[in-house]
């Protein structure tokens, strides 16, 4: 059985001082740089283990570790991390339970599961993943009391098209730039060893500590780790949990911190002179201001959740055949602000579209159905260059008529609260078509055949159930760029092999030649000497 103790001896003078160091710049810093500095942030200041974190990450420079603790205090700030919650979550992110929270391993460590084979690369933005790991990273903490967790990976039945880099290299930065000394293992079951190469990557990508606790286990090794009481089932464990999400449930010790908070609030205030601590709600559209500069963003992402409004399809407006032969598309947004607001929908082809309703307003949480459909003097045009845009901004007045809701927005200007989602347009693809990409996509991906048996449908889910129009339309632009893509780089591959050859061929004649010529040669000078011998 492996033992670890990560558990920082506490080096009480360094952490006096670099508690110093922050409680000295959130006094005397300028308003900008403190307010909104969360309460419960600065109550984890004044906690011995949280600060040492720090100093244990980096090797007690004080220097480093006070400039990661005031990075991660302003990034929890600026994203409001405290005030996470499922509902914060985008839509549909939750409901699979490919990521959970049970058991500990043999030290007591919390266990947080990633169920790989579940995820599949292009169903999510990497904005939607941020805020979706964002939430399990803190309810993990939860869990563990800000103590260390132990990352499970089960890798059983997984492959390449389940791996997904970026968002790798996503969970890395956020683990390691605000969650420092946080993982006691990162512990990866049944690694195919397809994915040995990525794994070197992300070995690459991780701190050398980190590396030093990514440990690839089996089935023979897992209970050095894992004893059978919190194994999965499958693994050959006691454990039969079913994969679904489960909502929070606060511990008693949870709810005692929360009132001793509530109680020392004003007290907090009082010691660090701030007199505006103010807890900020926050939307998921904010973390596209990220500071995760490493992490490349999804410049679409705005479209897809904002403060404001919420559409579905968020993307990409798939239009289908009807009984009348004709091509149609629905739209549902859903106001998911406090207030309510007044919308408005514009297309780049008004004379190919017929829109219901174009503009209108909705109270906080109703939504609306908007119907398009393509004129039938227009419907054998294409259409994938179109595009709707579809406006919202507060209401003053509920009681406004649609004259002065009209003149409203002819006032529209720049400086306008105005939030913007655009749309993309797309005819239906056929399931054939779907699963043909898919398969020649996996091809390239997995740099392997693949038989038709390991295909994955693309319309239907790992659950089983079939998704919707616009996932479906999701999965086949992503391996539409994914296969374009790679049959880039197959055609640079080729062309490189081409240059190759060629220079080996010049190579082998001039060789050739070469051989010939001392041949030749030998042959005559031993002819030669074969007549001065004679």
């Amino acid at each position: 059985m492996v033992k670890h103790t990560e558990d920082p001896e506490l080096d009480l003078e360094a952490v006096k001082e670099l508690r110093k160091l922050i409680l000295d710049k959130i006094t005397n810093g300028d308003d900008e740089s403190v307010d909104g500095f969360h309460p419960k942030d600065l109550l984890r200041i004044n906690q011995d283990f949280w600060v040492t974190n720090f100093l244990v990450a980096n090797d007690y420079n004080m220097k480093e570790s006070f400039k990661q603790c005031w990075d991660t205090l302003e990034w929890r700030k600026k994203f409001g991390v405290n005030d996470i919650t499922e509902e914060t979550v985008p839509p549909n992110y939750l409901e699979n339970g490919n990521v959970y929270i049970r058991g500990e391993d043999v030290e007591g460590h919390k266990l947080m599961f990633f169920r790989i084979r579940i995820y599949s690369r292009g169903f999510r933005t990497l904005e939607g993943l941020k805020w979706f790991l964002l939430y399990w990273f803190e309810r993990s903490m939860r869990a563990a009391n800000d103590g260390q967790i132990t990352v499970v990976l089960d890798m059983i039945n997984s492959g390449l098209k389940n791996m997904d880099l970026e968002y790798i290299k996503l969970m890395i930065n956020i683990l390691k730039s605000y969650y420092p000394n946080s993982l006691s293992y990162i512990l990866v079951y049944d690694m195919p060893w397809v994915m040995s190469g990525v794994f070197q990557i992300v070995k690459g990508l991780l701190p050398k500590k980190v590396v030093e606790r990514m440990k690839f286990i089996n089935s023979k090794t897992v209970r050095q780790y894992i004893d059978d009481e919190n194994m999965p089932y499958e693994w050959g464990g006691l454990d039969k949990y079913e994969l679904k999400f489960e909502p929070e449930v606060c511990p008693a010790e949870l709810m005692e911190k929360e009132e001793v908070f509530e109680n020392n609030n004003d007290e907090l205030q009082e010691n660090f002179n701030i007199t505006n601590v103010t807890v900020r709600k926050v939307h998921f559209a904010n973390l596209q201001e990220s500071p995760m500069s490493d992490v490349s963003s999804n410049s679409q992402f705005e479209n897809n959740y904002g403060d404001m409004l919420q559409l579905t399809p968020a993307e990409t407006i798939v239009f289908q055949k009807n009984n009348n032969n004709e091509y149609f598309g629905n739209v549902e947004i859903l106001n998911v602000g406090k207030k309510a607001i007044t919308y408005k929908v514009k297309t780049t082809a008004p004379d190919k579209f017929r829109v219901r309703p174009s503009s209108g307003t909705l109270s906080p949480n109703n939504n609306a159905i908007i119907n398009v459909l393509i004129q039938k003097n227009q419907h054998t045009l294409p259409v994938n260059k179109d595009k709707f845009l579809v406006m919202c901004m507060p209401l003053p007045d509920e009681s406004l008529t649609n004259e002065e809701i009209s003149n409203i927005w002819k006032e529209v200007n720049a400086s306008s609260p105005v939030e913007q989602h655009r749309l993309k347009c797309a005819m239906p693809v056929t399931t054939a078509i779907i699963n043909n990409l898919e398969g020649i996509s996996d091809y390239f991906l997995d740099s392997t055949t693949v038989s038709s048996s390991n295909i994955v449908h693309s319309s239907v889910s790992h659950n089983g159930t079939k998704p919707t129009s616009s996932h479906t339309q999701q999965h086949l632009q992503v391996t539409v760029n994914q296969l374009s893509e790679n049959v880039h780089n197959m055609q640079q591959q080729i062309k490189t092999m081409q240059s190759l050859q060629w220079i080996t061929i010049f190579v082998f004649i001039m060789l050739s030649i070469s051989i010939v010529y001392i041949l030749k040669m030998e042959i005559q000078n031993s002819n030669s000497q074969y007549c001065i011998d004679k």
